[in-house]
Parts: C-alpha cells; structure tokens; sequence
C-alpha cells in the first residue's frame, strides 16, 4: 500500500535524504515543548492535591529528564545520525511515564486515555518516521493501557479503550501517508 511506485521519482530520494532530519528536528521540539507544559501542569495539580507532591515532582522531573537526555543527544548530532532510532526511545519513554503517572496516582487516571491518544495521533503526525514504527509505538500504547487497567480495573472505559484501539490502525494510515508525501 505504501511501498515505492517503481518510478524514479526525484523528490522522494530527497525526502528519504532529509528524513532523519525531519525527524530529529520534530523530536527535539516535542522536547523543548513538553518540559514547560509538564512544569505548569505539575504545578497546578500540586495546588490541587498537594498530598500527591512527591509523586508529582518524581514524575514531572522524570519527563525533564527524558527531554533532557533527548537534548544532550541532539547537541552532540547523535539523535541526527539514529533518528528513528531515538525518536522511536522517546516516543515510547513518553508512554511509559505516562503509564506510570496514572498507576501511582490512580485518582486521575482517567485522564491517561487522552494522553495516550495525543501521544498515538501526534506522533503519526508530527514524526515522518512511517507506517512499521508508528505500528509499534500504537502497539506499545495499547499495550501501557492495559497494564495500566489491569493494575486498577475501576479505570476502565470501554468506549475509551475502543476509541484508543481503534484509532490505532487510522494512525497507521496517516503515519503512511506523512511518510509518503
């Protein structure tokens, strides 16, 4: 569906070119954009639930991190070189922070459906990485979901689990389609 249409196409060997660039310039945005959402988000659950400030400050400062480490990365043009690699490690740490959040504050683990999904829909549009990583960061999140339930059963949604199980294969498409045009 996806695969190359067997003519030469000159603009898709420059696309193929400059993909890791595409790539690594759309991960370090996300991580130059997720740490000061995370310190306002953080900082306003705390003046809600101020019981759950260690829990919250771990959290946030391990989403720091994560940035933080894909940062270090770019300066020193690794995340340039392994691209998909990388992006692929931050996507997927992204979803297990957020997994984590919900299991060790299961109060607000309602939220954590949305949170995945912005990460599943985002990533398939933001990230040019194509259909195969995009299948197993979807996967990867379905997979955080059901942990996630499995460790606190009264968070289950079925209409929200189907909505994150379904968008899955439509992220899939477009991850394709981002890839191919």
């Amino acid at each position: 569906m996806f695969a190359a249409t067997g003519t030469s196409e000159p603009w898709r060997a420059s696309y193929r070119a400059s993909r890791d660039e595409s790539l690594s310039t759309s991960t370090i945005v996300c991580a130059a954009v997720i740490p000061p959402i995370v310190i306002v988000m953080t900082a306003y659950m705390l003046t809600l639930e101020p019981a759950t400030r260690a829990f919250r400050l771990w959290l946030g400062s391990a989403y720091a991190v994560v940035c933080a480490v894909v940062a270090v990365l770019w300066l020193l043009g690794v995340l340039q070189r392994h691209a998909t690699a990388i992006s692929m490690a931050f996507a997927l740490a992204l979803t297990v922070l957020a997994a984590v959040y919900w299991r060790l504050l299961p109060q607000t683990a309602g939220g954590a459906i949305s949170t995945l999904l912005v990460i599943q829909m985002g990533a398939a549009l933001v990230f040019p990485w194509g259909p195969w990583c995009q299948s197993v960061l979807s996967a990867g999140i379905v997979v955080a979901y059901v942990w996630l339930v499995s460790q606190a059963p009264e968070n289950f949604q079925p209409y929200a689990a189907g909505l994150l199980v379904t968008t899955a294969p439509l992220m899939i498409f477009a991850a394709g389609l981002v890839e191919r045009y």
